[in-house]
C-alpha cells in the first residue's frame, strides 16, 4: 500500500502528502508532494481539516516522481528531529492581541537580531518559528508560484552547478597554495546574476531556494549575490562592486578550518563548540592575509560579526574601526540568515526582517547603509502582492521611506491602506 488516509491528530513532520489538502470552504491549503512540518500541520488543523492523505513511505513518493532525491535528506532530518524531541503532540499557536504583539515585538527585536545570527542560539531555536497558519498557507502558495517558474528552474540549475564549482575553489584556497583569483570567483556570482532580470527576481529566487546540506557554501554564495545588489544600490564602481561581491563569497572561509561536525551539528552547540565557531573570523582573516587579498576583503572576513555598538566578535582594539565593506557584508549576512530556508524552518518573511532591522538595527548596523538596504528591499517588492494579517490580499503601491516595513497597500477592492497609520494590520507573507 503506497498511500493512506490519516487523521490529522496522527500527522507528524516529514510525512508527504499524496493528495492536496482542501479546507471545508474549498481553499487549497497544500498541494500533493508537500512535506509536512509542525507549522503546516498546525495550519491544516486551524482550517478544520480532519483527514489527510499521505504516502506511507519515502520510496513510494519517489516512485511516483512526487519528490526528488534532493528532498530525501530534508525529510529524514524532519523525522529524526521529531523523534529526538520525543513529543508528537502538536501545540496550537498562541493567539495574541495585535497591540500586545506589536509592543512585545519592538521590545524583543534588538535581542532577536543577535539571536538569529548567533550560531549557538540559532541551533537552540530550530523549532521556535512563530509562523501562523495563515502565513504558512500564503508562504506555500508564494513558494509554489516561484519554484514553478522557468526563471527559477534555470537559476536553481546554475546555482547547483556553481555551488559545486565554488565548493572546489574555496577548498583549494583554504588547503593549498592557490592564490585568490578575484575575477574567477566573480564569475561564480555573475553567472547567476545574469539570469535574473531585476532585484525582485533575485530576492524571490533566493528566498525560495531549498535547504543545502553544505550551508556554509550556499550561504556564502547567497551573501555574495545580495552584496552585489546592495553595492549597485550604493552606486559602487565596477571595481568596488567586484571586490564587495567577492568579500561576500569569502566572508565565512574561516569555517573551513573548524571541525565539520561542529559546523553541521543539528542540535544546540555546547559552550566549547560555540567558542570554536567564534574563531572563524580570525581564522579566515589569517588565511586570506597569506593570499595577499585586498584589505577590504580581509576586513569583511574579520569583522562581519562585529556590530557598530562594539558587540559581537572577535574582540578588537577600540582603535580598529569597522570598514565599510565589513558593515555592508554584515547587513547582507544577517538578512540572508533570517530569510533563507533551513531544513528545520521556513525563512522569515522579508517584511518581518525589515521590521526587526528597523526597530532594533540602527544601534547595531551602520545607519547610512541600513537605510539604503531596507528601502532597496522594499522597492524591489513594489507592485508585488502580499498577505495582510487581517486575511486580506493587496498590492504594494507606495513606499514609506521613513518606515519601510509599512508601505501603502491597494486592496483587491481598490481601497488604499497606509500601514504606517493603521497599526492593526501588517504584512505577514509574500504572495
Amino acid at each position: 500500500m503506497k498511500k493512506e488516509r490519516l487523521h490529522i491528530s496522527k500527522a507528524m513532520p516529514g510525512m508527504i502528502l499524496s493528495a492536496p489538502v482542501i479546507s471545508p470552504n474549498k481553499i487549497t491549503l497544500f498541494q500533493i508532494g508537500t512535506i509536512l512540518t509542525r507549522q503546516k500541520i498546525n495550519a491544516i488543523r486551524k482550517y478544520r481539516v480532519t483527514y489527510i492523505a499521505i504516502y506511507d513511505d519515502i520510496q513510494s513518493a519517489l516512485d511516483d516522481n512526487i519528490i526528488t532525491i534532493d528532498q530525501v535528506e530534508e525529510i529524514k532530518t524532519l523525522i529524526e528531529n521529531n523523534k529526538r524531541q520525543g513529543d508528537t503532540k502538536e501545540e496550537e499557536p498562541e493567539q495574541k492581541d495585535l497591540k500586545q504583539e506589536e509592543v512585545r515585538q519592538k521590545e524583543s527585536n534588538q535581542k532577536n537580531l543577535d539571536v538569529i545570527v548567533s550560531e549557538k542560539e540559532e541551533d537552540s531555536s530550530k523549532e521556535s518559528s512563530q509562523e501562523t497558519p495563515m502565513q504558512t498557507v500564503a508562504s506555500e502558495k508564494y513558494k509554489e508560484r516561484i519554484v514553478n517558474s522557468k526563471e527559477y528552474f534555470e537559476f536553481a540549475k546554475h546555482f547547483n552547478n556553481n555551488l559545486e564549482t565554488f565548493h572546489t575553489e574555496l577548498h583549494e584556497i583554504a588547503s593549498t597554495s592557490k592564490k585568490v583569483d578575484v575575477d574567477e570567483l566573480m564569475d561564480t556570482t555573475s553567472d547567476l546574476l545574469n539570469l535574473a532580470s531585476n532585484s525582485l527576481q533575485v530576492f524571490d529566487i533566493l528566498h525560495n531556494l531549498r535547504h543545502y546540506d553544505d550551508s556554509t557554501y550556499a550561504h556564502s554564495l547567497n551573501v555574495s549575490i545580495i552584496c552585489n545588489v546592495f553595492g549597485k544600490w550604493l552606486k559602487y564602481s565596477e571595481e568596488d562592486l567586484k571586490l564587495l561581491t567577492v568579500a561576500g563569497l569569502l566572508h565565512d572561509i574561516g569555517k573551513l578550518s573548524i571541525d565539520p561536525k561542529i559546523i553541521k551539528k543539528p542540535g544546540k552547540l555546547t559552550d566549547e563548540e560555540f567558542t570554536a565557531i567564534k574563531q572563524h573570523p580570525v581564522l579566515g582573516f589569517n588565511l586570506l592575509k597569506k593570499k595577499g587579498v585586498d584589505s577590504r576583503i580581509l576586513s569583511a572576513a574579520l569583522m562581519h560579526h562585529k556590530k557598530c555598538d562594539g558587540s559581537g566578535y572577535p574582540n578588537l582594539p577600540p582603535s580598529v574601526p569597522l570598514t565599510d565593506f565589513a558593515k555592508i557584508v554584515t547587513i547582507a549576512d544577517i538578512y540572508e540568515a533570517m530569510t533563507a530556508n533551513r531544513v528545520y524552518r521556513q525563512g522569515l518573511c522579508p517584511f518581518d526582517v525589515i521590521r526587526m532591522l528597523q526597530d532594533g538595527g540602527f544601534q547595531l548596523y551602520e545607519p547610512k547603509f541600513l537605510v539604503i538596504f531596507l528601502n532597496g528591499i522594499v522597492q524591489s517588492y513594489l507592485n508585488h502582492y502580499v498577505q495582510l494579517s487581517d486575511g486580506q490580499v493587496g498590492m504594494i503601491k507606495y513606499i514609506n521611506q521613513f518606515s519601510p516595513p509599512d508601505p501603502m497597500i491597494q486592496l483587491e477592492n481598490g481601497e488604499i491602506i497606509d500601514l504606517s497609520k493603521d497599526k492593526s494590520v501588517r504584512i505577514i507573507a509574500l504572495m
